[in-house]
């Protein structure tokens, strides 16, 4: 029998099965799309395209990116819920193949519009009768400036895999080999890997974490001169595409651009964190009351502060989280309950399911949620951070065109972590939970903050440190480790015992491998999220029109513009960033609070 205390979703609603003709269908409408499209291309390319042609090509895009959406999710929703049905596999794969072949030609019209001569561009660019394409064009001209000619950027793309994808690779091929070996624990001798480490970092036994974590640093410090050498290959590369061969003038230019903000804004970032590192031990040294300990450890950042569990059964997560938002704004409330009525979420644990949570937006047949529900906290904060973007993919999907159905990583948290603050608030100031639940609810939301708006940062002023270093030296290991070592206890002082082994977790960090400049995104977003839930509070009936609108316009105008627009915010203003790190510290307040109550 089926458990009904748990969602199932549907998903023929896109297509009826894998069986289904419109697949086949819409394929060839895709293809066809694309050789439609080549003509345009050649025309962008001889700069004798007019504004009509560009809208007409536009609007071809729109169908390509429809079609592909609508058949992606559709591929990776029925694999990700049947991961050992062989069939649903292959289908899945085999609809990647066709993606990839099919927008080559995409990608290659698009990218003849970054290398048009700068007065035609331009000419585009202002011309009011393709307006709606405003903010594209505008997007597609910041990056022009680090795009070099056709026969330069093949080369660059033919050597990429060998490049710095391959150091990446290489990264994992070491990680995947390590073995941290085993360790008693209650008990029992137990086999370590790195996931099973980072389970047992929440270990009630302070001694037991110590063990854990020096036995994880001790182990990566056996690969640090390896790890090292591919982390210095990893930056080269970068830095030879963006620095030297792109003539970029900031080492963070090409990760700005992406996020649609300066590289200042990102250094303010930095320096706001430096300024409120004060933050950061206030927690911890309450936490360190909180745990009776005499001495407080960097293994002790995710010590539990209970051995109790908060029971939350999945049909009481949901009424939570539907009184919170009907609280915040019964028409936002609304979207989140025909997404639940609708069934477009899948919440049942089951074998051969994709593990962790995600969201996937199909522009016209809505946002679907996986995840598999424990009845616990973290699982009913996961629902409210993934009903955030459902939600938020809704509105845009109906208000914007599908060039326009996606947003920066700043900006695509926005109403997923600020779902969370409402449920949290609510949570906070109803009778839903006793005292001393209520405690071990906004430890775990303040233990996730102080993450975020520290170590988050931290990763990215590190990369940047190494990065803007290898541009007048050849780094070497102890180099790299002192950078991440020297940072780390600036931050900890004494509030935190730091073993000299913490020197070598900075390769821990696979993000700055595989995907440079990416942890800073993190910080930011919460920061924004953090202003909004300070603006929402101050003035709840004034704030949610300006919300709804940013949270309707997508990719079609820049985040800075939406918030200054619409809210009166300014992201690159260092005190927008402050207010984030004193709302929190506000928090901190109201948990101590809570501990004396």
């Amino acid at each position: 029998m089926e458990n009904t205390n748990f969602a199932k979703w549907d998903i023929t609603t896109i297509y009826s099965g894998l069986e289904d003709p419109n697949i086949e269908n819409d394929k060839v409408t895709l293809k066809q799309n694309i050789e439609k499209l080549a003509p345009f291309t050649t025309k962008i390319k001889d700069c004798t395209i007019s504004s009509c042609e560009l809208n007409e090509s536009f609007e071809i895009c729109e169908d390509v990116s429809r079609n592909i959406r609508k058949l992606f999710a559709f591929s990776m929703l029925n694999k990700d819920t049947k991961l050992k049905d062989s069939t649903a596999q292959a289908f899945f794969q085999s609809q990647q193949l066709f993606i990839n072949d099919i927008t080559i030609g995409h990608s290659q019209f698009f990218n003849s519009l970054k290398k048009m001569d700068e007065d035609s561009f331009d000419k585009l660019l202002n011309d009011k009768e393709i307006s709606k394409w405003k903010n594209l064009l505008t997007s597609i001209s910041k990056g022009r400036k680090l795009t070099l000619n056709d026969e330069e950027e093949k080369v660059i793309h033919s050597f990429s895999p060998y490049a710095g994808g391959a150091w990446s690779r290489f990264y994992d091929e070491i990680e995947s080999r390590m073995d941290f070996g085993t360790l008693e624990i209650d008990g029992k001798e137990v086999k370590l890997t790195e996931s099973k480490i980072k389970a047992l970092m929440s270990h009630p036994d302070q001694n037991t974490r110590m063990a854990l974590k020096n036995r994880r640093l001790e182990t990566y410090k056996e690969q640090n001169p390896f790890f090292s050498y591919t982390y210095k290959n990893v930056i080269g590369c970068y830095q030879t595409d963006l620095s030297k061969l792109r003539k970029a003038d900031h080492v963070m230019t090409s990760s700005s651009l992406n996020q649609e903000v300066t590289p200042q804004d990102i250094e303010n970032l930095f320096d706001v964190s430096h300024k409120n590192v004060a933050l950061f031990r206030k927690y911890h040294s309450l936490k360190k009351k909180l745990l009776n300990l005499d001495e407080y450890t960097y293994a002790d950042f995710g010590a539990p502060l209970s051995d109790k569990k908060i029971n939350v059964p999945y049909d009481q997560a949901k009424k939570w989280l539907l009184d919170s938002l009907v609280e915040f704004s019964p028409e936002y409330a609304q979207l989140a309950q025909d997404i639940f009525a609708q069934n477009k979420v899948d919440t049942l644990p089951m074998d051969g399911k994709q593990s962790g949570a995600y969201c996937m937006g199909t522009g016209e047949h809505g946002s679907y949620i996986l995840m598999s529900y424990q009845d616990d906290y973290d699982s009913m904060f996961t629902l409210a951070h993934e009903m955030g973007h459902a939600v938020h993919q809704s509105l845009y999907a109906d208000a914007q065109s599908p060039l326009y159905h996606g947003c920066t990583l700043v900006s695509a948290e926005t109403a997923s972590q600020l779902n969370e603050l409402i449920l949290l608030d609510y949570l906070l100031d109803h009778d839903e939970l006793s005292d001393e639940d209520k405690i071990l609810v906004l430890d775990e939301q303040i233990g996730s903050l102080v993450s975020v708006l520290f170590r988050q940062t931290m990763i990215s002023e590190f990369e940047f440190k190494c990065h803007k270093e290898s541009l007048s030296k050849a780094l070497s290991s102890d180099d790299i480790n002192k950078i991440w070592y020297d940072l780390v206890i600036a931050r900890n002082a004494d509030t935190i015992k730091t073993p000299e082994l913490e020197k070598y977790a900075w390769s821990i960090i696979p993000h700055m491998f595989h995907v440079p400049f990416y942890c800073w995104t993190y910080s930011m977003s919460m920061l924004v999220v953090l202003a909004l839930f300070q603006k929402y509070r101050q003035d709840k009936e004034g704030f949610l029109p300006g919300y709804l609108e940013l949270l309707k316009a997508g990719g079609s105008a820049e985040l800075s513009d939406l918030l200054k627009d619409h809210l009166d915010l300014d992201i690159h203003d260092p005190e927008f960033l402050q207010s984030g790190f004193d709302f929190v510290s506000e928090y901190v307040d109201e948990l101590e609070t809570l501990v004396k109550k």
